[in-house]
């Protein structure tokens, strides 16, 4: 193993795997590591599930909508 490799933080090298793999800015790999003790597959499916919610929240579903039934408008 070089000096160079062995240099590296444990904790540095999963935020730079985790930006690699996800195309995140370290900033944001960061984010998600540091609540799994900076375990790259935990910090990784917990990524992955929050980008699910997301994509789930706004999957058909146009929240800026509001469908109306005229029938039960009065109107004076």
């Amino acid at each position: 193993m070089s000096s160079t490799a062995a240099a590296i933080d444990p904790a540095e090298k999963a935020i730079q795997d985790f930006a690699r793999i996800t195309g995140v800015d370290e900033g944001l790999a960061h984010f998600f590591l540091q609540d799994y003790d900076f375990e790259l597959e935990k910090g990784l499916n917990a990524y992955y599930r929050q980008m699910e919610k997301e994509e789930d929240s706004t999957d058909g579903n146009d929240s800026d909508c509001m469908i109306m039934d005229d029938e039960k408008m009065e109107v004076d």
